[in-house]
């Protein structure tokens, strides 16, 4: 069986999971790398991940720039620290619920908590695959879920990859939303969807756009960062989910 010590692994797993010092040979560390990965989630809570850069950060902390790359290798490597860092409140929380539907419903709201806290992460570039300690617990976790159906090992982590990427949307389409409603507010523009669709669509091209904003229902079709409209959002995945777990019972 292939383990970790058989792999060459990328320089922010193997820091992530303490497989190599966290910078050259030098003098005692003034620093943690933990408060260095404070400074940076503190930076991009604050303004977005496109202000964390090595030398913003070694600002935050007192460093010259080439003085970080003692602790963190390279901008990367940090980001995936930071990815860590963000995600550590979603194993303070308890997995809830009897059953695998509320269980795993349970395991997206966690999740679903955590990114909005720190919204920075739905926009960070996923390198690799979830190999950083907590994503790792969490995903565990997601797969304990299911404890009681049929469903493989492998279909397991498609239906927790396939609620992490809607988690994931969610979080940046909230996050952009709010931006555009920010512009256009300064702009003076109303971004009200049923308002905008009556007012470009016509009947005989977009019939069912038509119908559907005139209805009164388009209002409330946009994604927002309301949990109650995430939670009904979920309720459609996991009714496919539990098509897939009866499927296999059915087997």
């Amino acid at each position: 069986m292939t383990t970790m010590d058989d792999l060459k692994l990328p320089a922010a797993i193997e820091l992530l999971w303490d497989r190599q010092p966290a910078g050259a040979r030098g003098p005692r560390p003034a620093r943690s790398v933990q408060e260095i990965v404070d400074a940076a989630v503190a930076v991009a809570d604050a303004e977005g991940i496109d202000a964390v850069s090595m030398a913003r950060v070694a600002q935050e902390v007192g460093f010259s720039t080439m003085a970080l790359y003692r602790y963190v290798p390279n901008k990367e490597a940090l980001l995936q620290l930071m990815w860590n860092a963000g995600g550590a409140s979603m194993i303070s929380e308890e997995i809830e619920g009897e059953g695998w539907r509320s269980r795993l419903g349970s395991w997206a709201m966690i999740q679903r908590r955590a990114a909005g806290r720190h919204p920075w992460i739905a926009r960070m570039p996923i390198a690799n695959p979830p190999l950083a300690p907590n994503a790792l617990r969490h995903l565990e976790r997601g797969m304990a879920a299911f404890e009681g159906t049929q469903v493989p090992g492998g279909e397991r982590i498609q239906v927790l990859g396939i609620i992490s990427a809607y988690v994931l949307a969610d979080v940046r389409l909230g996050l952009e939303l709010r931006e555009g409603a920010e512009a256009a507010a300064r702009e003076g523009v109303d971004l009200n969807f049923g308002g905008l669709l009556r007012a470009v669509v016509e009947e005989d091209e977009f019939p069912h756009l038509h119908r559907l904003a005139f209805s009164g229902e388009a209002e409330d079709t946009v994604p927002s960062d309301d949990p109650g409209l995430f939670a009904a959002d979920l309720e459609i995945i996991l009714d496919g989910v539990e098509v897939l777990v009866a499927r296999y019972e059915q087997a």
